[in-house]
């Protein structure tokens, strides 16, 4: 079968369309890929911000108590 193009342009085959539309497919899916594998790196750097600044939260936490069970014995 012969899909036909715009007029003057070269007759594409079928075959030929159904190629591009595959490699395509595969470019778009390539794309997806990245962009997901980016995104979930940029998460897992969020989340560890996250527990570090959570850790920093924590030890300042127990200085902090450490310092009024200090004063509370004084």
């Amino acid at each position: 079968m012969v899909l036909q193009g715009r007029p003057g342009s070269t007759p594409l085959t079928q075959e030929r369309s159904e190629q591009q539309i595959s490699q395509v497919n595969n470019r778009v899916a390539s794309t997806a890929s990245d962009e997901a594998r980016e995104s979930s790196r940029k998460s897992t750097s969020l989340i560890q911000e996250m527990l570090k600044t959570m850790e920093s939260i924590n030890q300042s936490k127990a200085s902090a108590l450490a310092a009024i069970a200090g004063n509370i014995r004084a």
